[in-house]
């Protein structure tokens, strides 16, 4: 069996080349969005924070890189236990969440966002290799979406899931 950092680094490098090789995350990158370009996706006159929340180094890398280059501020989170402290002295717009992490699971993290008084608004996606038949109705009542990760395009469809509730949580603010 090989190292576990070994295979890491595998992940990452592939990963990364996926990125570079998908021609819709190249289209995004080339957009070079600004503080004064359309295209960035909004709140408000600052940019969309998106805290990404994913055990997997190489899954959460990718999904930072995917939502930087499409002009979201981007925060990292390696499980539910420190998604959920960074939530407690920060903001943010979206939370893309993997479900199933070691300690605090998605499931969990979002029960307890959606108990708070202070950010039970917050737009939360869960994103996760689980199927929807297997996945509890009642846990996923508090969820504004749900993306599974199978599929060629499972990066494009999260993303305009993000970009589509960004953009209607921005229209009902103006």
């Amino acid at each position: 069996m090989l190292p576990q950092e070994f295979l890491r680094r595998i992940c990452t490098v592939l990963a990364t080349r996926w990125v570079e090789r998908n021609p819709f995350l190249q289209a995004s990158s080339r957009r070079e969005p600004g503080p004064s370009s359309p295209s960035t996706p909004r709140v408000g006159r600052r940019a969309a924070r998106v805290l990404v929340v994913e055990d997997s180094n190489g899954e959460r890398r990718l999904l930072s890189r995917v939502f930087s280059r499409a002009g979201y501020e981007v925060v990292e989170a390696a499980d539910g236990n420190r998604a959920w402290t960074l939530l407690q002295g920060d903001s943010f717009d979206v939370m893309v969440s993997d479900v199933e992490m070691p300690g605090m699971d998605g499931f969990e993290l979002l029960r307890r966002v959606r108990a708070s008084d202070l950010i039970s608004d917050l737009l939360v996606v869960l994103n996760t290799s689980l199927e929807r038949s297997r996945l509890d109705t009642a846990a996923l009542a508090g969820a504004d979406a749900y993306v599974t990760k199978h599929g060629s395009r499972a990066m494009q469809s999260l993303l305009r899931e993000v970009e589509q509730l960004t953009a209607r949580e921005e229209g009902r603010r103006c």
